[in-house]
């Protein structure tokens, strides 16, 4: 054995994770092709260049497996080895490689070889969930000959199954969205909703096999967590939109009143004032959670942190309290929208999808402040004493729990945010784009600016002893009589936040472009021809 089989698995998870990301980058490319959004040539060239590789990857694999003495696993993958070896050996004289324009269009190919990718992604699928397998069994072998195969390991060994499972459910579900993406405005905020199942189980299992960095694990996947919260209220936002004139419609509804406990609080006007503070109320929490993320670390570094612990000279439970509030917040402002506009969104189906978001994202952090206090308190205790490495039995449990609930809320978005919708013949968008879209964070980046702007230009209203919204026209007692203008957009030349800083954010917050009032102008002719 020339190296050591956990490090052997996990290489081998590294080289099958390449050759899956390849085989999706030609699925993609022969659907763009399939769908016109590129030429035969273009398509064949940029295929022909990564079949070499893919081959040199596979190859590489195989004589690593055979070297390490597991026949099995060199039996099995060997034929795949010399399928590939094959087709490249076996290229016709004169074509451009294993994919040919002049065959894909000639001969009818490109039907084979999408069957053919679909094949190996199936086949490359199974292996990375065997070898992932093969890890764990390693990494508990190699536990069990140094400490005895403890409570430990079977923690690592149940995670690590659930994780299996859940995994497959989630990036199927991915792609069929990739591959059916006719609505960008939608789809692209469902594709990072849906990829919340694949980093939290990994990560949870990640930090069950390495306890000492459960804090900076931990503390990636609560960022990715506001980045959930944040895309859900987009994708109900962009929804809307789509139908209507949210604004002016919520302007047509009743007042909707807050709930308990701020019940007494004064409601916010239906219509920009409503969509406007549920939307940066929560934006706060995409601000708040990295900020304390990043302090947590710096606590950690400084041995201040004390995970779990709840005293005063600690970090912690400040922390826990900070990301408790802003966390609060950011799902009464979702919970209030949802009631605002319950109605409307009932054609697609939105209590499924409030429950996985509230299950994953909130469920699993009041989850863990609980258990924090359950081990605080002694009700939960540990039952390895001789153990020692510097990690609380409530960041286990939490890890392990949520690589459990990661399976079944793998099988939850799979029904909730499906793809099936829209699956439309014929209008498909380029894969390529899709998937680039699905990384592009610059309307995160844009609606964050505009929060800090808006919060910066609020505390300096509240300091000049200005409210944050002033109305167009005055309530007095003909205010009555006269329809109330929307305010979706300034009236008669009034924009409808009033403010004397330049280039305020709220001044502009939503605002459209100003235009001449009809009557307005009626006036000012009649005006001149007095004049005249």
């Amino acid at each position: 054995m020339i190296i050591s089989d956990p490090f052997l698995f996990a290489l081998s998870l590294v080289d099958t994770g390449a050759v899956l990301f390849l085989l999706v980058y030609f699925v993609i490319t022969l659907s763009d092709l399939e769908c016109d959004y590129l030429n035969a040539q273009q398509c064949c060239s940029k295929l022909n260049a990564w079949v070499l590789p893919k081959l040199i990857a596979h190859a590489f694999l195989t004589t690593l497996l055979l070297i390490n003495g597991h026949w099995i696993l060199f039996l099995v993958n060997m034929p795949m080895a010399v399928w590939m070896g094959y087709e490249q050996a076996t290229v016709p004289t004169g074509n451009m490689g294993v994919f040919d324009p002049t065959e894909i269009h000639n001969r009818g190919q490109l039907k084979r070889h999408m069957r053919d990718c679909m094949i190996n992604l199936g086949y490359y699928l199974i292996f990375f969930f065997i070898y992932l397998y093969c890890m764990i069994i390693a990494l508990l072998k190699a536990r069990s000959v140094r400490d005895g195969f403890n409570k430990r390991d079977q923690e690592i060994l149940i995670g690590g199954v659930f994780v299996m499972l859940a995994l497959p459910i989630s990036i199927w579900e991915i792609i069929q969205h990739v591959i059916h993406f006719t609505q960008p405005k939608l789809q692209k905020h469902i594709i990072r909703i849906l990829w919340m199942v694949p980093i939290y189980a990994i990560n949870a299992w990640l930090g069950l096999v390495y306890p000492k960095q459960s804090v900076y694990l931990d503390s990636a996947r609560e960022c990715y967590e506001a980045y959930v919260i944040y895309n859900f209220m987009i994708y109900l936002l962009n929804y809307l939109n789509m139908e209507m004139d949210l604004e002016a419609s919520l302007e047509l509804k009743p007042q909707v009143y807050h709930i308990f406990p701020l019940c007494c609080m004064p409601p916010w006007a239906m219509g920009r004032e409503f969509v406007h503070m549920c939307k940066h109320g929560i934006l706060q929490y995409t601000v708040v959670r990295p900020l304390t993320t990043f302090i947590s670390f710096i606590c950690k570094m400084s041995n201040v942190y004390g995970d779990g612990e709840f005293r005063g000279d600690v970090a912690f439970p400040y922390l826990i309290a900070v990301n408790n509030l802003s966390q609060f917040i950011a799902m009464y402002c979702l919970v209030l929208f949802y009631k605002a506009n319950v109605a409307e969104l009932r054609p697609m189906k939105p209590l499924p999808k409030f429950l996985c978001i509230k299950a994953v994202v909130f469920f699993s952090f009041f989850q863990g402040v609980l258990i924090d206090l359950l081990v605080y308190f002694g009700i939960f205790i540990s039952n390895i004493p001789d153990q020692n490495d510097g990690v609380s039995i409530s960041t286990r449990l939490q890890d392990l729990l949520i690589c459990i609930e990661m399976c079944m809320a793998a099988i939850a978005h799979h029904y909730s945010f499906s793809s099936a919708p829209y699956v439309r013949s014929g209008e498909n968008q380029s894969c390529c784009r899709s998937f680039l879209a699905m990384w592009d964070v610059s309307d995160m980046h844009r609606d964050i600016q505009e929060h800090i702007g808006i919060v910066r230009s609020s505390i300096s209203r509240r300091i000049r002893g200005r409210s944050m919204y002033q109305m167009a026209r005055g309530d007095d007692e003909f205010s009555s009589l006269v329809p109330r203008p929307s305010t979706s957009a300034p009236v008669g030349g009034v924009d409808l936040y009033q403010s004397d800083i330049p280039n305020d954010p709220l001044q502009s917050y939503g605002a459209v472009n100003k235009m001449a009032s009809p009557v307005a102008e009626i006036k000012n002719s009649d005006d001149n021809l007095i004049g005249l």
